[in-house]
């Protein structure tokens, strides 16, 4: 008697969480975001014979013709973009979710590694990931740039 009564409390309990569950909406990200703290990265061999100068000039130029670019430093090899805020392949603005590239070029130029940070805003806090449209869109530049410079 008192195991099935434990069984039916078990499976009021079990179906309760079930309800429950399936009743609470789900976070809606943006298709191209990737919540969580380990972000993907890309590395890109740059060949010997370009000169780091002109490769620096190149990536600087193509960059800043397709975003606004925040932090430029050739010392430290380093192009942040500015966060942008139309991240999502569409051309309007959207307050809730931005992204932003990192391109850093290693000391000896043989090598850019390019990444993102991506955050979605939810109940007023800004989850972090990263965002993999954008960095198809770094890696098709970074390319274009080895290509200009050859």
């Amino acid at each position: 008697m008192k195991s099935t009564k434990n069984m039916i409390w078990f499976n009021a309990v079990i179906t309760a969480l079930i309800i429950a569950v399936s009743c609470t909406p789900a976070v809606k990200y943006p298709k191209t975001f990737i919540p969580g703290l380990v972000s993907e990265s890309i590395s890109i061999e740059i060949p010997v014979n370009l000169q780091s100068d002109a490769v620096w000039q190149s990536a600087v130029a193509v960059l800043a013709q397709k975003y606004s670019l925040a932090t430029i430093s050739k010392e430290a090899g380093n192009i942040i973009t500015d966060w942008v805020y139309s991240a999502t392949g569409k051309d309007k603005t959207v307050n809730d979710y931005r992204v932003r590239g990192l391109i850093s070029f290693a000391s000896d130029w043989t090598k850019v590694n390019l990444g993102t940070e991506a955050n979605y805003l939810k109940n007023d806090e800004w989850l972090v990931g990263h965002d993999t449209e954008l960095l198809g869109n770094l890696q098709t530049a970074i390319n274009e740039i080895i290509e200009i410079t050859k």
